[in-house]
């Protein structure tokens, strides 16, 4: 009993100690996913200053407006009118290529009346690091004696691996987001505090007229419509374009929607207007990596089945605990092994058939005597006397003929000799069948 007592306690011990573990586990997960770092910068899941966690729930929080993420493709996403689509802290990259059928779509999207922002990750550029850059591309671009088109490739290559000598009929990578847009970036390196200065145009919008600027990035080029918004040196940083019932908003500044700038430095009027006045404002997540895969989990939280799962958890903690505790209070005293009953014959029986197997009927009244003798207590006054009658007895008997042999009347005489308090009845008592 006392060693079931420990190695349930000990089990119970283990269990607790499980529990608390996996307990702490799943706490410090919500804490970081909680505060949000573990995503990009510019995510609406992130709740520190990088974040953008702020901007949503506040738009959450107005009566009128349907908030949502985007963790699929914008080919899968159906946007439709009086929808702003928020790219926030997307890709400074404008030499990427967009399949055409997206770029068909979208473009359908924003005639119809939504909504595209787009804000580029900051990027500050120094006057230093502009002249490290100028160096750079001097190097680069001096034209190498292996290439007429200046690639980096052998001639007898550069019909494989150069793009610029690839071949005419090569698939169509798509078209190029900077010629779609019709705008081309540059970095003026940032002097102090700098800051973007409105656009007279738009003074009846409202809008702040100045605002900080936290990145070098600038737009040049301004073709195909685009109204620049605000000015940093000279050079827009906030441009609009509208396309029919829609617009297409570019942003070089990310700043004034994190979670820092509308602790700090907040500019209300600029975020109305950079939505729109939509009813329905979708922060996409993919272009930050984060995608949602269909699977088990998934399926759950759609069908809501917490509480299957955590009756499954309940389950198994019984299943447990039933072999861990007994619920029938054990005996105090040891239990006894009773050894298992064999039907058919009997211990006797199978004592005589070990004797018969190993024991000759001859000697089988000197081994009897013999094992007698290990056991017996010779101590007594007459014990010597009565086994040196035994043995007389047992050796008259050898001298018989085996047909003059009588084994029955002789073990009768060596128990009378052996244990005087025997009756003298003619035969042994059954119940005194062995000497004592």
């Amino acid at each position: 009993m006392t060693a079931n007592k420990r190695l349930n306690r000990s089990t119970l011990v283990g269990l607790a100690a499980a529990l608390l573990f996996s307990a702490g586990i799943v706490h410090l997960f919500r804490l970081r996913f909680e505060r949000g770092d573990i995503y990009p910068a510019y995510s609406s899941l992130r709740s520190d200053p990088l974040g953008t966690r702020a901007f949503y729930e506040s738009l959450a929080a107005c009566p009128g407006t349907e908030v949502a993420r985007n963790y699929e493709p914008i080919t899968d996403l159906s946007i439709g009118p009086q929808t702003s689509l928020l790219f926030l802290g997307d890709t400074q990259d404008f030499d990427i290529y967009i399949p055409r059928h997206v770029v068909a779509g979208i473009t359908k999207d924003i005639r119809r009346g939504a909504r595209l922002v787009v804000t580029l990750k900051p990027r500050n550029w120094s006057v230093e690091e502009e002249e490290e850059e100028d160096s750079d591309d001097a190097e680069t671009n001096a034209a190498p004696e292996n290439c007429e088109n200046q690639c980096e490739v052998e001639p007898e290559d550069a019909e494989e691996s150069c793009p610029t000598c690839a071949d005419d009929d090569a698939v169509d990578p798509g078209i190029n987001f900077g010629d779609w847009v019709g705008l081309a970036i540059e970095d003026i390196p940032l002097e102090g505090a700098a800051t973007a200065i409105l656009n007279p145009e738009y003074g009846e919008a409202s809008l702040p007229e100045e605002i900080s600027c936290h990145s070098s990035v600038c737009f040049k080029d301004l073709t195909n419509g685009w109204k620049a918004v605000y000015y940093r040196d000279g050079r827009p940083v906030i441009v609009e374009r509208p396309i029919r019932d829609g617009t297409l908003v570019m942003s070089a500044l990310s700043f004034f929607v994190s979670n820092e700038a509308l602790r700090y430095e907040r500019y209300p009027q600029l975020l109305t207007w950079l939505v729109g006045g939509a009813r329905r404002v979708v922060f996409d997540e993919y272009h930050h990596g984060l995608a949602k895969t269909k699977g088990l989990a998934l399926l759950m939280r759609r069908y809501r089945l917490y509480w299957f799962v955590a009756a499954l958890v309940l389950l198994a903690l019984c299943f447990v605990w039933k072999n861990c505790v007994s619920l029938v209070p054990l005996s105090e005293e040891p239990s006894r092994v009773e050894a298992p009953v064999e039907i058919g014959r009997g211990s006797r029986s199978a004592l005589v058939n070990i004797l018969r197997r190993n024991i000759t009927p001859s000697s089988i009244l000197e081994t009897g005597f013999s094992e007698w003798l290990r056991g017996a207590d010779l101590k007594a006054p007459s014990a010597a006397e009565r086994v040196k009658a035994a043995e007389q007895l047992l050796k008259n008997e050898r001298l018989l003929s085996p047909a003059k042999r009588r084994p029955l009347v002789v073990y009768d005489r060596l128990c009378r000799i052996l244990n005087p308090k025997l009756q003298d009845t003619g035969q042994v008592n059954k119940d005194n069948h062995r000497p004592s």
